[in-house]
């Protein structure tokens, strides 16, 4: 799995996503070692939608995203609730995600989970997001339930009530056969 911990400036023109110190301008482009992988489809719109709704805040809450808004995009998002015991519900999930990984996490703490996923992985993953209050954007080669190796991309963003702390996690997950000459 390559991750990318982004950085994004929510205010004024030319708003965009940087990697390093590559500025990448309106549309987001993820560097990872040499290479440069280009999101497309529904993770670059849903990270546009999620940059619209950022205003001048670090990000937008979770009362500003409209899943009427993102029809065309619902099977790819996922929303997440940091609780306050340290663990994380899923309060999202969409179909495509779901017909992915094979299991419905829909409704479920992170942690009864641990039959279907790697949940030391995907508590670090979510609490380094959480500690960031920055986007992360993951790409890699993941088998689910006893499936072949499939190829994934994962954007994850977060949402704030506050402007102090994540009150929820948003993000898009594509695992799409496109996506498989990147990666060679």
């Amino acid at each position: 799995m390559q991750t990318v911990i982004v950085s994004v400036e929510c205010e004024g023109p030319g708003v965009g996503m940087h990697w390093g110190n590559e500025w990448t301008g309106d549309a987001p482009v993820y560097g990872a070692d040499a290479e440069s992988v280009t999101p497309r489809g529904p993770l670059h719109e849903v990270f546009l939608y999620w940059k619209s709704k950022c205003g001048s805040r670090r990000a937008p809450s979770r009362g500003d995203i409209d899943p009427i808004d993102l029809a065309a995009n619902l099977k790819h998002i996922i929303l997440i609730e940091p609780l306050s015991d340290g663990d994380y519900f899923y309060r999202v999930v969409g179909t495509a995600i779901v017909d992915t990984i094979g299991f419905e996490p829909t409704q479920q703490r992170l942690s009864t989970l641990g039959a279907y996923l790697d949940e030391r992985r995907v508590r670090a993953d979510f609490d380094d997001l959480v500690a960031a209050f920055q986007p992360r954007y993951d790409f890699g080669r993941s088998p689910w339930q006893g499936q072949h190796w499939r190829v994934y991309h994962r954007l994850l963003m977060p949402l704030s009530d506050d402007g102090e702390r994540v009150s929820h996690i948003f993000g898009c997950i594509d695992a799409e056969v496109g996506y498989s000459e990147q990666l060679r």
